[in-house]
């Protein structure tokens, strides 16, 4: 069971300070995020990831790459008011874990339970987020 509820501010602020620890190793492309609030466990479920690119032109058109980063993680440990759970899923979990790998924390952020991931790839049913046109030299963000 899960709601539609808005997040709360206090877990904006907490998506804003998650986002300062991704490092782009390129350009930089859009982040979405994916929220919920778990009725039966009253926990919110956060998961951040970075778009894939779309290629335009040249041998590798329509291709979607995934975006490179780096992922400070005593940064992110340390958004959390109290710590439970902290860990790496290195692959996919099984058939349907649109998830893939990731990196999670599980604890307290101003009195909110949270679940935060953060995910090593877009998940497939996400269009790109953005262009990278070969001849123009030029990204062009789609979302």
């Amino acid at each position: 069971m899960s709601s539609s509820r808005e997040l709360p501010k206090e877990l904006k602020e907490l998506v804003t300070s998650a986002v300062e620890s991704i490092i782009g190793i390129d350009v930089p492309a859009p982040l979405g995020c994916h929220y919920r609030h778990n009725e039966l466990r009253d926990e919110w479920e956060i998961t951040l990831f970075a778009a894939k690119t779309e290629i335009i032109g040249g041998p590798d058109d329509g291709r979607n790459t995934a975006s490179r980063f780096w992922l400070d993680l005593d940064q992110l440990r340390g958004i959390m008011t109290e710590v439970a759970s902290f860990g790496w899923q290195a692959v996919e979990a099984g058939e349907g874990d649109e998830v893939g790998p990731n990196v999670a924390v599980i604890g307290q952020y101003q009195g909110y339970q949270v679940w935060l991931r953060i995910l090593a790839e877009a998940p497939a049913r996400y269009e790109a987020g953005r262009s990278a046109d070969v001849l123009a030299a030029e990204f062009r963000n789609l979302w």
